[in-house]
């Protein structure tokens, strides 16, 4: 295994010849891409497969394992490394300069790559172009560098050319068809069968990461501003209606009330006051009416302040999961009116959410079937149906541009968990 004790003539002879064994593209791509910062650090690496019709595509990217083909940063290098193939730059080892880019070009560089980079081509022994590798970072390339870089070049394009060959001969049945099809009389009965293969209805299918998901989860929100004070639920927990869910801090609240109803205790007292210097006369009916005013409105302020009390504690509405994340992240946490704390799904009430690549979207109408296989039993067949697509595709967490997708199971499935996948 090559690692970073050994000296850069080591590291070239090893690359070199693991680039020799590479068993498909795959597995050659990831090595030129990641390994080749053994012999010299970079930030970002691209390989480029290069087409005769100038249709060229990115074939790996330095850290990702599967590289999406229409997100803007490999949208960006395909497009730039396309005018080089057009300009008939790319035959040659060079450093990349402005000069290579356009200004719409450099504004995009500086966005998704470093200063510096270098540019391999990857030639064949019959001097072929293959297409080449673009390795971008901070740091200037020194002199010794670059010519480490020129050597492993070679060695590259010999180990691509060698793999493309193996390929071919891998595959000696293509020869026997090759000769079959030869005789005339086959190319009819092919000829025949193929025009009653194409009649036939074909259907298009796609695998995409699904997960089993709530379906119409019920969002419990908190009734007032303040600061939980004690969750009585763990997450995925089965609770029954009524069940209390979560408890807010009433310490506040509660001191407000006290002092409302002081308040209106002594209003109350200056009204009977009042009342009763009214029937002998020594005040006038205008102040006692004010005062009974003001009973009012502190009355009614009491009776908010109550309510306010009253819903410090948040029920469960109806029996299901609990779904949030981890309880400790709400405990004495302030909230405000009407923030979501958590879900209650309803029990058999399940659907599946997919996520469909962009690369991989195919025509599909609501109804279409979809076939769910568990992770944990990926013989098991679970049926469903196509409910709903997406307009647009988003950026999902794993970073690829994806079609959000939603099914309902043909059946109510009673083992099936939220979050299964």
């Amino acid at each position: 295994m090559t690692n970073n004790s050994q000296t850069p003539l080591a590291s070239l002879l090893q690359l070199a010849k693991k680039s020799l064994q590479a068993q498909d593209e795959s597995a050659f791509g990831f090595l030129l891409v990641n390994e080749t910062h053994f012999l010299t650090p970079y930030r970002q690496a691209a390989l480029w497969y290069s087409t005769d019709d100038n249709e060229g595509q990115i074939q790996a990217l330095s850290g990702l394992a599967n590289p999406e083909q229409r997100t803007p940063y490999i949208e960006f290098l395909t497009e730039l490394l396309r005018k080089w193939d057009s300009m008939g730059i790319s035959d040659d080892m060079v450093l990349v300069r402005d000069e290579m880019k356009n200004i719409n070009d450099i504004a995009q560089w500086e966005r998704w790559l470093p200063k510096h980079a270098i540019w391999l081509p990857l030639i064949s022994k019959d001097n072929h172009y293959l297409g080449g590798m673009l390795l971008a970072r901070e740091k200037e390339w020194s002199e010794f560098e670059i010519k480490l870089l020129g050597e492993l070049s070679t060695f590259y394009s010999h180990g691509w050319d060698a793999l493309l060959k193996r390929s071919i001969t891998r595959q000696p049945w293509l020869a026997w068809i090759a000769g079959i099809i030869a005789k005339k009389w086959m190319k009819l009965a092919l000829f025949i069968f193929a025009i009653g293969v194409f009649m036939l209805p074909v259907r298009l299918t796609v695998l995409a990461p699904a997960t089993i998901v709530a379906k119409n989860p019920s969002s419990i929100t908190s009734p007032i501003s303040g600061v939980i004070d004690q969750l009585y639920v763990s997450p995925y927990q089965l609770v029954k209606k009524g069940e209390v869910i979560f408890t807010l801090d009433k310490e506040e609240v509660q001191n407000q009330l006290i002092i409302a109803k002081k308040a209106l205790g002594v209003i109350r007292a200056q009204y009977r006051l009042a009342q009763q210097q009214n029937l002998i006369g020594q005040i006038g009916k205008a102040q006692t009416t004010l005062l009974q005013k003001r009973m009012e409105q502190q009355m009614a302020e009491v009776n908010a302040v109550q309510d306010i009390y009253n819903r410090h504690l948040r029920v469960a509405p109806h029996d299901g999961f609990v779904l949030f994340d981890n309880i400790h992240e709400w405990e004495n946490r302030p909230v405000k009116l009407g923030e979501q704390i958590l879900k209650i799904a309803h029990p058999l009430q399940n659907e599946l959410e997919i996520l469909l690549p962009m690369g991989n979207a195919i025509d599909l109408d609501p109804g279409s079937k979809t076939v769910l296989f568990p992770d944990i039993n990926p013989l098991r067949k679970i049926d469903a149906k196509l409910d709903d697509i997406s307009y647009n595709a988003k950026i999902e967490p794993g970073g690829e541009m994806s079609y959000r997708l939603t099914a309902s199971f043909e059946r109510v499935e009673t083992n099936l968990k939220i979050g299964m996948r």
